[in-house]
This record gives C-alpha cells, structure tokens and sequence, in this order.
C-alpha cells in the first residue's frame, strides 16, 4: 500500500543525496539549450527560408517550402530537431534519476539513440508529436520544460472562445481532456527513455500504468506542487515587503540585483525541483515494482554510482556570479516604453458591446489614443461595424452580413455581457468618432464575397466622410492594404500579421500589427530598419502588458484599458530599481 509518508519520504531522500549532481545536471542542461539548441535551430531555420526564396514564415509559406527540395529536407530537419531537443532534457532527467536506482549503462543508451531516431523518422513520429501536442494546451500552467515552455495557446484563440457561454464550455472542456489524457500518458518520456519499446507501445504502457492505485502517485505529486506555490508566494510577498521597506535602498542598484537575483533562484529552484520530484516519482514507481517492471535493456552489471567530479562544483557558483552581473546589466538597462499608444480592441467593451458606438465612446473617457474596430461590406455593397460576417454570436441571427442588405443588418439588435446596441453602419460610426474626436483604427475584414473594386469603394467612402486623415485602415488581406496604400497614400496603413516566425518581410504599407504570440526581437528590429511603426494585439494578460510596455512597440492593443494606463504610470521615468526589479519579475514569470 502505496501512502502519502512514504511517498513523500523516499523524494525527498534521492533529492537530497543526489542534490549537488542534479543541480550541475540541470545547468548544463539549461546552458546546452539556451545556446547550441537554439542556435542549431535558428541556422536550420534560416536554411529553410533562404532555400525557398522568404523572409520569415508564415501560413502561406507553405507552398513555397514544399516545392522546393532542400527548403523541404531543412523544414523536416528542423522539426526533427525541434522534437529530439524538446524530448532530450527530460530524457537525461531521468537517465540522471533512474541511474540512481538502478545501474544503467550510459554507452548503452548512447548505442540504442540510431533507432530511437528511426522510431522518429518513421509513422512512430506521430506518436511522439501527439503526446507533444498533448503538452502544448497546458504549457501555460507550469507543465514547462525546455524549448516547450516556448509554445502555448495563443491568447487570441483562448480570449475568443471565451467571449461566449459555448465557447467557454468547449474550451474548459477540452483543456479538462486534455489535462486527462496528460495524466494518463505521463509515463511516456521515462518509458521511452529508459526501454527499447516504440512510442506507440509506450503509450499503452503509460495507459496501463495510470489505472485505479496508481493515480496516487499522481495525486501526490499535484499536492505537493500546491503546497510549494503556496509557499513560494509567500515567500515572494516577504522578500518583495522587506525589500521595499528598506526604504532608500530602492534605488541601491547593488541591492535591488540582490533581491531580483534571489527571486530568480528561488523560481528557478522551485521549478527544477518541481521537475525532479516528479522525474523520481515516475521513475521509482516502475524500476522498484516488480508488477510493473517492463524491458530494460540498459542495465549494466556495475553498481548504480551515479556522480559528477568534485571539481565540477565550481560551475555553480560561476554560473550564479554570470547570472548576478546579467541581472545588474538588465535592471540598469531596462527601458521604459512610456509612449506606447493604447489602441482599445473594438472600444471598451467593459461598458458595450463590442464595436458598438457605445463602446467606441466609452473608450474614448478611458483614455485610448485609438479605438479599433472591424468592417464588412453588405450584399448592397455598404459597410458595417461588426468583426464576424454570421450574426448568430451576437444577435442569435444565423444569417451572413454580405447576405443582407445595410438597411437589414443596422436594424438588428445586439446582445453581450449584460449590454445592447445595434450594429453601427460606417457611416453613423465615424461619425460619432468625429463628434467626440476620438481617432479610430478600422480593421478591413474581406469575407471573399466582396466585388473586384473593394478598395475603391472602401476610398470612396472614406474620402466623403473625410475621414482619411488622424485615423489608421488595416487589415490582414495584404493585397487589399497594398492598394489602398498604392491609391491613398496620404492614408496610414497597416498589414495585421497573424503568424509570424522570423524578421517582417518588407510590404507596401506604413505600420504592421503583429498577434502577441508571434512578436519576437527579430521581427521588432526588422520593422525598425524598415522605420515603419509596430503595434502588438491582443494584449490582456496583466504580465504581457508589462513585457510589451518594456519593449520597443508603438502601440498596444488590449481590451484591459484600466490595467494598460495602470501599468503606464507605474513605469515613468522616475521609478526606483525596486520597481524595475517588480516588472522584470513580472516579465519572467509570464515567459517561465
């Protein structure tokens, strides 16, 4: 009978005994991907675009990577890569833990990787991607390693679904399966690492393993999570009080790295131990359990020592003193992006529905430089204010706006959050924009039912309601923005780029809007020696508003305009390094 005591004492028991070699182990590892992972990658990758002829990717991309033979071996390569490195820390994880109780050979694990890597080039690759795509939905709440922490949902899928009572249903929904099937396939990399069986075969094998009993395994390891971020925050808060009490040494560079660095270690520590308790309860459970003892190929006769040379010890308080001068350098040289426009998405949709007059208004007394909102043309060829072209989200109407004619959609009612209004036409919208001079982004939303002279008549009608001038015209339909920018260039365009990876290609408009989740340094930078402006969407989460007010962004766009003016004051010009420290903080934890 498995209990809780035991459990709890046989973790912290390996931990400690092996402490000094899984911390060496874990910065190696973190070194190892951080610089010859990222850097393989990033070589594979500019192969890929440079073969077929682009500049970044995008989902249009495909088409030329595919036709191109050597643009797609790299691309296959790349993704090779990517998933061997992904699967690798945790893989030498639990080499390093498994080797702790039993005697594993390293040279025979070394000799079986050639057909751990045909298991990989073959239709078994497919199981080793589902289970990674498994991870991929939970990686935004702490199920982290490595390269992985890098993928998530993208807020603009999660915030969309969430805007409806179904869509929040099927979204809890299937992270609820997905948290599941993550339960029950958890054993997959400690299996598959430490066996000779195919990553299909693993999978069963995990199934099997997380039947009835054995979910108390499982359970433990979720209190014992609970229970050390419980802890840490209240740690946090404690060295977070005291060192802003020390009342003038807020602005001590040298004490404010002392507090920043100790957080760090702290995170950084209670993760990796997080990672190891858990490699040692999944790993123990079925190399000290003969009912669950499965094909280990590697063991050697050799008793099971498993340690690194003495000498190698001196890598920790290097790595830390590296780590400490990084950190100084950060505090000192952070910047502070106070002149970042606040672009409300589709108004202020606290106090209207979204794209509404209303909520256009009410973003307007909150204080927005921009009020964005989206436009579709109707069967008579108007326009309307509303992002989707089905009416049923909104009016419970299932009917498409370029089915109706302009006099049928204005007529409709709308319904969101406890608010009503009706759709705006263009005409009436700008209009009350005017009225309280309130400078709008408009987002062009072509549906494919629109006529070949889409652009001239959206000029025309921009040109009659003189409202050319102060506003921005964007949209994600390139061709459609590069006319408009070819026959009003006086207009200031935009190209919204939805999936980004790599530098921004050059394009024939005067702004881009990137989605949060594609935003990296390299497109920042691209769009900065094209010295056009760069706009981030949809930023709502409190720790991204941080990040991207610490960034080299034109202009937000956030449905949260309290939290966004909130964290705009909090980083003026005369903030101390305390408050520094908070934001980096903050910005590490929403990356970690």
């Amino acid at each position: 009978m498995i209990t809780f005591r035991a459990l709890l004492k046989e973790t912290w028991k390996n931990l400690w005994q092996h402490l000094w070699t899984y911390l060496l182990m874990a910065i190696i590892l973190q070194v190892g991907l951080a610089y010859l992972a990222k850097g393989l990658l990033c070589f594979l990758f500019n192969r890929v675009v440079g073969f077929a002829g682009l500049i970044s990717l995008t989902p249009d991309s495909w088409s030329a990577i595919r036709h191109h033979p050597l643009a797609l071996l790299f691309f296959c390569l790349y993704l090779l890569i990517l998933t061997g490195t992904i699967y690798l820390e945790f893989a030498i994880l639990t080499i390093t833990v498994a080797r702790t109780y039993r005697p594993f050979s390293i040279r025979q694990i070394i000799k079986s990787l050639p057909q751990k890597w045909r298991d990989l080039c073959s239709y078994q690759l497919l199981a080793f991607l589902f289970y990674l795509t498994l991870m991929v939905p939970l990686a935004g709440y702490g199920l982290k390693f490595g390269l992985l922490s890098r993928f998530n949902i993208p807020n603009v899928m999660s915030d969309q679904l969430m805007k409806s009572s179904l869509g929040k249903f099927s979204y809890l929904i299937g992270l609820a399966l997905v948290a599941y099937f993550n339960l029950r396939f958890i054993y997959f990399i400690p299996l598959y690492t430490i066996s000779n069986r195919r990553p299909c075969q693993v999978l069963r094998d995990s199934w099997q393993l997380t039947k009835g009993a054995q979910l108390k395994v499982l359970a433990f390891f979720a209190c014992y999570s609970l229970t050390a971020g419980l802890g840490l925050t209240l740690i946090y808060s404690g060295t977070a009080l005291l060192f802003d009490q020390l009342g003038q040494a807020g602005n001590s560079l040298l004490i404010q790295t002392s507090f920043d660095n100790l957080i760090r270690v702290l995170n950084f520590g209670t993760i990796l131990k997080l990672k190891y308790v858990l490699i040692i309860l999944l790993t123990s459970h079925f190399l000290k359990h003969e009912k669950y003892q499965l094909n280990l190929p590697y063991l050697s006769e050799n008793k099971p020592v498993w340690t690194l040379p003495r000498w190698s010890r001196l890598l920790i308080p290097l790595t830390l003193l590296i780590w400490f001068i990084s950190n100084s350098l950060s505090l000192y040289l952070l910047p502070r992006n106070t002149h970042a426009l606040l672009i409300a998405h589709r108004g202020d949709v606290t106090h209207g529905v979204e794209n509404s007059i209303t909520a256009m208004q009410a973003a307007h007394k909150a204080g927005a430089d921009y009020s964005e909102m989206d436009v579709i043309m109707t069967k008579d060829q108007q326009f309307v204010v509303s992002h989707d072209n089905n009416l049923k989200r909104l009016t419970g109407l299932d009917k498409n706006i370029s089915d109706l004619t302009l006099a049928q959609v204005t007529k409709l009612k709308t319904y969101q959050n406890g608010h009503s209004d009706h759709i705006a036409s263009l005409d009436e919208f700008i209009k009350a924009a005017q009225a309280c001079h309130q400078k709008i982004a408009i987002e062009l939303k072509p549906y494919g039912h629109e006529p070949a002279n889409y652009a001239d008549i959206f000029i025309k009608k921009l040109k009659d309601l003189k409202a050319v001038q102060d506003n921005k015209i964007m949209s994600m339909k390139l061709p459609v923005i590069e006319a408009i920018e070819r026959k009003l260039p006086q207009a200031d365009t935009g190209y919204l780029v939805s999936l980004q990876l790599g530098p921004l290609p050059p394009h024939k408009v005067d702004f881009y809007a990137i989605e949060e989740f594609s935003y990296n340094n390299v497109a920042a930078l691209s769009a900065h020696q094209q010295k056009k402006d760069l706009y981030v969407w949809t930023v709502n989460d409190n720790s991204l508003l941080h990040h991207f007010l610490h960034s080299p962004v034109n202009g937000i766009i956030t449905d949260k305009l309290t939290k966004f003016k909130t964290n705009q004051k909090e980083i003026g010009p005369q903030d101390s390094y305390f408050d520094r420290a908070i934001h980096l903080l903050e910005i590490e934890f929403s990356d970690s």
